[in-house]
C-alpha cells in the first residue's frame, strides 16, 4: 500500500533533475491504479469480475504506453480520468 506522502510525491515534485529508473514504474503503478478504482469509480458502484479485469487492463495497457516522465507528471492522471470516463459509458454508468 502506498501512502498519501508517496502517492503525492510523484505529482509535486516537478522539480527532478533526472528521470526515475525504470524499476521505479511498478510502484507508481500501483498507485495510480489505486487511484482509478478508488477515487475515480463511484463508491455505490460494484463492477463485476470481468469488469474489474478490464478495467484493470486498461490501467496498465494505458500505463506501459507512457513515457517514464510522463508516468511521473500530472498529464496521465487527465488521461487516467478520460480513459475511466470511456469504461463507464461503455458499461453504462454514467455519474449523474
Amino acid at each position: 500500500m502506498v501512502n498519501r506522502r508517496q502517492f503525492f510525491s510523484g505529482f509535486l515534485n516537478a522539480s527532478r533533475t533526472e528521470t526515475p529508473s525504470g524499476r521505479d514504474r511498478t510502484p507508481r503503478y500501483r498507485a495510480l491504479e489505486t487511484y482509478v478504482l478508488v477515487d475515480l469509480i463511484p463508491y455505490d458502484l460494484v463492477l463485476t469480475a470481468e469488469q474489474d479485469v478490464d478495467l484493470r487492463a486498461r490501467v496498465h495497457a494505458l500505463l506501459d504506453d507512457t513515457t517514464t516522465d510522463e508516468l511521473f507528471s500530472m498529464a496521465v492522471v487527465g488521461k487516467l480520468e478520460k480513459m475511466t470516463q470511456t469504461f463507464m459509458n461503455q458499461i453504462g454508468e454514467v455519474p449523474g
